[in-house]
C-alpha cells in the first residue's frame, strides 16, 4: 500500500508538470509564465524528495513522465480555458489543479499504512501545495 502512495504522488506531481507545462506553451498571458515555472520545479522537487525516500524504503516508483492521471484527464477538459479566455479565468482553472493535488495529498494522509517520515513529507508537500493555490487565488481575485 505505501508503494501506491508514492507512486500516485508522483503520479499527481508528473501531472501538475504537465498542467503548466501546457500553459507555459498555450497561455498568451506571458506574465503568468514564472508562477508557472515554479510550479513545475515544485513538483519536481516534490518528485525528488518522494523518489529518495521510496528508495530508502526500498520501493521502485514509477518514474516515468507519463501522464495518465486524473489531473491531466480534468485538464484535457479545461485546455480550451487558454483559447481567449481572461487571465482570471485561467487562473480558476489552475485553481482546481491545486486542490484536485491537496486532496491526492489529503488522501494519503489518510491511509493508516504511514508512518512519521513519509507522513511529515507528504504533510509538507501538501502544505506548500496549499501556499501555491492560495498564490494562484490570490492573483485570481486582484484582476
Amino acid at each position: 500500500m505505501v508503494a501506491n502512495i508514492f507512486n500516485e504522488l508522483v503520479e499527481i506531481n508528473n501531472d501538475r508538470i504537465a498542467s503548466y507545462e501546457e500553459a507555459i506553451q498555450h497561455c498568451d498571458d506571458k506574465s503568468l509564465q514564472p508562477m508557472f515555472k515554479e510550479m513545475i520545479e515544485q513538483s519536481r522537487e516534490f518528485i525528488t524528495d518522494l523518489n529518495e525516500l521510496a528508495r530508502q524504503y526500498g520501493i521502485v516508483t514509477d518514474t516515468r513522465e507519463v501522464v495518465k492521471g486524473k489531473i491531466y484527464s480534468a485538464w484535457l477538459d479545461i485546455r480550451s480555458v487558454f483559447d481567449g479566455y481572461s487571465r482570471e479565468q485561467i487562473l480558476k482553472s489552475f485553481e482546481f489543479t491545486e486542490l484536485a493535488a491537496q486532496r491526492a495529498y489529503q488522501t494519503a494522509l489518510e491511509e493508516e499504512s504511514l508512518d512519521d517520515t513519509l507522513r511529515d513529507l507528504v504533510l509538507m508537500q501538501k502544505r506548500l501545495l496549499n501556499s501555491s493555490e492560495e498564490k494562484i487565488r490570490v492573483l485570481s481575485k486582484n484582476n
